[in-house]
């Protein structure tokens, strides 16, 4: 029963797209506050109608819980201390007013949002030809972009059958990470989290960052091991 009763889901997923992936759609109406500057932020803001996981194991954010950090526009206005959360499954960064929970309407219009550790942008680039548009934390930036890109999907795993008799069914969250080297923001170049790899995307300064690696103790299995390389890498580059 378990399992058919979550079959509606992707269906529900697809209703919230339709009002908040639009610009102009199911825009929030609500009373001003005090905060000039938070009241901005809500205009550019829809509102998500509520979806319930608890059935499902595993969490299909990020971080659960609201964490401050800013926001800066391409137009160059920026909004502080603002509580964001990253629901990977759906691909959306959250923020809240009162009680109701907003995603961005246009989120082609950021430039970046910092929460936690954790710095996102949002784009439509291009892997082997193949376009790929959404939010990607950045690990790197510079002459070289280091970027991962999360996603989810919502898997059914059959257990044991029980005491009573019939089966039964455990719905999972299944987690993806894809990682990229990207230098002109529009073109990725896939990557594994190994030297081999990672320095064939890079290019140049391979003789450098093999001394570096030597010398070093990084553990490229690890994000911010990873991340440090290509900041190296981008420091290299701006001695040139």
């Amino acid at each position: 029963m378990k399992k058919n009763r979550f079959r509606t889901l992707p269906f529900l997923i697809s209703g919230i797209f339709l009002l908040t992936g639009i610009s102009g759609q199911a825009q929030l109406v609500s009373p001003r506050s005090s905060n000039i500057q938070f009241d901005n932020l809500l205009s550019r803001g829809s509102v998500i109608n509520p979806i319930y996981y608890e059935n499902i194991d595993g969490s299909p954010y990020l971080n659960q819980e609201f964490m401050p950090g800013d926001l800066s526009m391409k137009n160059g206005m920026i909004y502080e201390n603002i509580g964001f959360r990253y629901n990977i499954y759906t691909d959306q960064i959250e923020f809240k007013q009162d009680k109701e929970i907003l995603s961005f309407s246009q989120p082609q219009d950021l430039d970046r949002v910092k929460f936690g550790n954790a710095t996102f942008v949002y784009g439509r680039m291009f892997s082997k030809n193949k376009p790929i548009q959404g939010y990607f934390q950045l690990l790197a930036d510079g002459y070289a972009r280091l970027l991962v890109r999360r996603s989810l999907e919502i898997k059914s795993e059959k257990l044991p059958a029980s005491e009573f008799g019939g089966g039964n069914y455990r719905d999972y969250f299944r987690l993806a990470e894809d990682y990229f080297i990207s230098k002109d923001g529009k073109n990725l170049v896939p990557i594994r989290k190994s030297e081999k790899s990672i320095l064939k995307a890079l290019g140049e300064k391979q003789g450098e960052l093999k001394q570096f690696l030597s010398e070093s103790s990084l553990n490229l299995k690890n994000d911010i091991d990873l991340g440090e390389l290509v900041f190296y890498f981008n420091q290299l580059m701006k001695e040139d």
